[in-house]
């Protein structure tokens, strides 16, 4: 049936065809055509205006939260890529660090740790008779000479 044969009473029916949805395609889209003409300013209308608002509206608001939701989750998606590059690229570099506790407190410059390391080694490989082993023990465990006097 064409549109504009239609009376009050028909559009009225396909109303409640498409309530009941047994409308095709092509007639939702005559019947929302007709809907933004002067014809359907009658009060009898109203309801089915208010339906199909209410669903356009909830189908913009349904593909708008998709695309926030689609860019957020690109967004997470790209940080974990970029945080993963990044992290196999530093793993994938050997650096050595210099730490050392010098009176209780971290010291992480190369110059200044190097410089205590040659320093404590220079003390541990010191071989004069002061430091020997052989002295240290000597000292510990030989009796104080008492002078008589």
């Amino acid at each position: 049936m064409n549109k504009n044969n239609r009376n009050n009473e028909q559009w009225l029916m396909l109303i409640e065809r498409y309530y009941d949805a047994l409308t095709t395609p092509q007639e939702e889209r005559e019947l929302k055509e007709f809907l933004s003409t002067p014809q359907a300013d009658a009060p009898c209308f109203d309801e089915i205006k208010a339906t199909l608002a209410y669903f356009a509206t909830a189908k913009q608001k349904r593909k708008s939260t998709r695309s926030i939701a689609s860019t957020i989750t690109r967004g997470i998606a790209a940080a974990a890529i970029l945080a993963a590059i990044i992290s196999m690229w530093h793993t994938g570099r050997e650096q050595d660090i210099c730490i050392a506790y010098i009176d209780g407190r971290i010291e992480t410059d190369e110059a200044i740790v190097m410089q205590q390391m040659r320093n404590t080694m220079a003390i541990i490989s010191h071989t004069t008779t002061e430091h020997s082993i052989e002295n240290q023990l000597r000292n510990m465990f030989n009796t104080p000479n008492i002078e008589e006097e």
